[in-house]
């Protein structure tokens, strides 16, 4: 027999019995005299414990095998079953080898076998099985930036990512092969992606709006400032994307990440670093047909890892079918807004300033390197600048007019 974790002596397990057996009896003794409260502050144990007792006529009896501090033994099946899944997950090329994987695994290849616990199955792969040795990023390592993490989580219950994969070269075609990801991020985790010819905003909305239909629709998108989604032809400077007013007319808040900072996108661009990984780097891709069933792979993958979507989330929510040669805002839409993650840097012309739609916007020297959260009220004409001083409240450090243009 395997024994997973410490185990205690004959002594001390027979002692934690009689100690537990002594208080028993004295909640019989003392509930003539004192409540339930006082009993438990007395004897120092839980309330739960006195009320379970309080009216038992057998207090003598303990027949407890596990004592708390002993955890139960584990066979040498149990753990080779889990070396051997783990070991077939790897060799299959799984997108996800893990413990939750090989649990999940586990389930299925044994319907009538009681799952062992994760640390178990952690422990014994950690032991026992090859290491995906991989470089991990430091979490929090901007926290001194004040990047405003906390606040952008509040802005809304559902929140989605979404990014263009560089055109990438594949030995079989003459031409760069582009991918769109995008990824549900709270309140839960669905990354999904799809081949495309160009990286244009019409096909990430044509992608997104047929994906909205069988999954909820986002209140906030974020993504980075790809002119795809930020301008367009010839509008430039104060102008607003056909593809940012569409996503205004279904009643989703776009969010823009900071200039050169992938990892304000970090979900989507983790997706696109599994995908890289586990499909582009290792496989052998014959033509586009292959790399479609990949990425079909892919996609199964992690909704094989959706579980469930949280029972607050409505997917019955009302959708708005968007009208593509719409060229304008809505006129009943309720203070349209747009978010803009930025960090406070040095002009060539020495003015400290961040830029929205390709304009500077002059911030106190102060805030120099820092991040901060603009607001844009698009109705309102006008454009707010906050600063996460501590997580989840912000400081309004500027305000100024701000009037865009808009297809």
């Amino acid at each position: 027999m395997l024994v997973y974790g410490r185990d205690m002596t004959t002594s001390t397990l027979q002692t934690n019995k009689s100690i537990v057996i002594l208080k028993r009896r004295k909640v019989k003794e003392l509930k003539a005299h004192l409540n339930k409260t006082q009993i438990a502050k007395r004897l120092a144990v839980a309330p739960a414990f006195i009320r379970k007792w309080w009216d038992r006529e057998d207090v003598e009896t303990d027949n407890r095998r596990w004592v708390k501090g002993r955890l139960r033994k584990r066979t040498e099946k149990e753990k080779n079953r889990i070396i051997k899944i783990r070991e077939r997950l790897v060799k299959n090329n799984a997108f996800f080898y893990g413990p939750d994987a090989v649990l999940q695994e586990y389930k299925e290849s044994f319907p009538n076998l009681s799952l062992p616990p994760r640390s178990f199955v952690a422990e014994t792969v950690s032991k026992n099985c090859k290491a995906d040795r991989r470089t991990k990023r430091i979490a929090g390592g901007s926290r001194y930036l004040h990047y405003p993490q906390a606040s952008i989580e509040k802005l809304g219950n559902i929140i989605q990512e979404i990014d263009f994969a560089g055109g990438r070269a594949l030995k079989t075609e003459r031409d760069l092969v582009h991918i769109f990801f995008w990824v549900y991020t709270q309140p839960f985790k669905l990354p999904q992606a799809l081949r495309i010819n160009v990286p244009r905003g019409q096909d990430a909305l044509n992608i997104l709006v047929e994906d909205w239909k069988r999954l909820p629709m986002p209140d906030i998108l974020k993504m980075d400032n790809d002119v795809a989604f930020t301008v367009g032809g010839r509008y430039h400077e104060f102008s607003m994307s056909k593809f940012i007013c569409t996503i205004l007319n279904l009643g989703v808040t776009p969010l823009f990440t900071a200039y050169n900072k992938p990892w304000n996108n970090g979900c989507v661009e983790g997706a696109n670093s599994v995908f890289v990984r586990k499909i582009i780097k290792k496989i052998y891709i014959e033509n586009l047909n292959h790399l479609d069933r990949q990425i079909k792979r892919f996609n199964k993958a992690y909704l094989r890892r959706l579980q469930e979507i949280p029972r607050r989330i409505t997917l019955s929510r009302e959708f708005i079918a968007p009208i593509i040669k719409e060229t304008k805002l809505r006129p009943d839409l309720k203070d349209p807004t747009v978010y803009f993650i930025r960090q406070v840097l040095e002009e060539e012309d020495s003015q400290i300033a961040i830029r929205v739609f390709k304009v500077p916007i002059k911030i106190d020297e102060q805030y120099l390197k820092q991040f901060v959260l603009a607001k844009l009220n698009v109705y309102q004409k006008r454009l707010a600048v906050f600063y996460e001083k501590t997580p989840g409240k912000l400081k309004m450090i500027k305000s100024i007019s701000f009037s865009v243009k808009y297809h």
